[in-house]
């Protein structure tokens, strides 16, 4: 809850003129926000009603319901403005359509802290049947995850420094799960095959990803750079989308060997890796490559 305390206290965001589509509205009308109590999450359903889905206390539930009311406005302000970041700068709501639609736009977004970046969140996100809340909790489908500052509308370098970062950790993360939930017998064995192949690739990406951070201006567009710029930034970003793709091949190969083997407890970790793998794929085609193509081929839409 400290999370929604900060985010109550900034100051409301302006969203530029944005006009969202039917699926993007509806995702709005069905938005559920989470946060930490100390034992258990809590969710604010769009009506402003607090759901717990585990142990609460009344303390917790009534400054809970404290601060809904008053900064109302602004926990209003946020789920526009994360409807406005999810549309614009990710691929997240496109990519996972089909499961929102199929849970009549049911999402749940979890904000976490980013290390290193107080002003920035990371916000994770689910969709589930509403008949499952709160007590099948559990079962929600992991959509993705996005980092969304909440101090500037716009993403430096299409926010590949987060990116970057994030698939670093979601691999050590991969690792650890691993340890835990494989025997060692099966871990000695997927581990070299894939997780070291991961490392590998992650390695080039990091290594690509960091000259494009050093080579060009946090805002890559027609408004900074000349054609021939453009030109290179779209190569440089399409050959970053080819490691991904090359990334989520093997992890989808993973998975299903997984699956075959009924290794159900440590599966999940690798669906959610190769999951964020597809959107990132998604995200760099669609919102990167597509709009500097477009600029290149001098498309104004």
């Amino acid at each position: 809850m400290e999370r929604l305390k900060k985010i109550s206290e900034m100051e409301l965001i302006k969203i530029p003129r944005f006009t969202p589509d039917y699926f993007q509205e509806q995702i709005l009308l069905n938005l559920h926000l989470e946060f930490f109590f100390e034992k258990s999450r809590v969710l604010v359903t769009p009506g402003f009603e607090i759901m717990t889905t585990g142990e609460a206390s009344e303390e917790e539930e009534r400054e809970l319901a404290e601060i809904l009311e008053k900064r109302r406005d602004k926990i209003i302000n946020l789920k526009e403005y994360l409807i406005y970041q999810l549309a614009i700068y990710s691929s997240l709501l496109e990519s996972n359509s089909y499961y929102i639609s199929l849970n009549n736009h049911l999402v749940i977004s979890r904000f976490v802290d980013v290390p290193d970046h107080p002003e920035d969140c990371e916000v994770k996100l689910y969709t589930i049947a509403r008949g499952d809340l709160p007590h099948n909790y559990r079962d929600k489908i992991y959509i993705g995850r996005d980092f969304v500052s909440l101090t500037k509308i716009h993403r430096d370098h299409f926010d590949l420094k987060h990116i970057r970062n994030s698939l670093s950790d979601q691999l050590e993360k991969l690792r650890s799960r691993f340890k835990v939930y494989l025997p060692d017998k099966e871990r000695e064995e997927l581990e070299p095959e894939y997780v070291d192949e991961f490392a590998e690739l992650l390695i080039d990406f990091r290594q690509e990803a960091d000259e494009i951070l050093e080579a060009f201006p946090v805002d890559i567009s027609p408004r900074s750079l000349d054609h021939d710029r453009l030109v290179d930034a779209n190569r440089r970003f399409r050959e970053l989308k080819h490691i991904l793709i090359e990334m989520e091949e093997s992890a989808r190969e993973l998975e299903a060997v997984m699956f075959d083997r009924n290794l159900s407890r440590a599966v999940r970790y690798a669906t959610k890796f190769r999951k964020d793998l597809t959107n990132y794929s998604n995200y760099f085609m669609l919102k990167i490559n597509g709009r500097l193509t477009d600029a290149v081929n001098g498309v104004h839409a």
